[in-house]
């Protein structure tokens, strides 16, 4: 199993169904010195995380397998990057994180 920090639309309900097909309940962990920016995708604007010194950007730990890691990899698009991070408690936990 693999851990993702979600702090967007990956903690919806609805996106979860569309992306992996189930509901995961997360556990609340906060991302040190990073917050939260804006980008334009197709017209859209999502949240992205970007480095931040002295910030805390809150959001949810969840565990999914690594086959559902690929599909979010795909949902993500190229605007994003994975990145391996520790969080505040200590848990190593994907992000994706601004690809500018």
């Amino acid at each position: 199993m693999e851990n993702i920090f979600a702090y967007g639309t990956l903690n919806e309900s609805t996106v979860q169904r569309m992306v992996w097909g189930r509901l995961i309940s997360g556990k609340p962990d906060v991302l040190v010195n990073h917050g939260l920016s804006r980008i334009k995708i197709d017209g859209r604007e999502y949240l992205v995380a970007v480095p931040k010194d002295e910030e805390m950007l809150a959001g949810q730990v969840l565990e999914v397998t690594a086959d559902e890691l690929a599909l979010i990899d795909r949902y993500e698009t190229v605007a994003y990057r994975r990145k391996l991070v520790s969080l505040k408690s200590g848990v190593k936990a994907w992000v994706y994180l601004s690809n500018e």
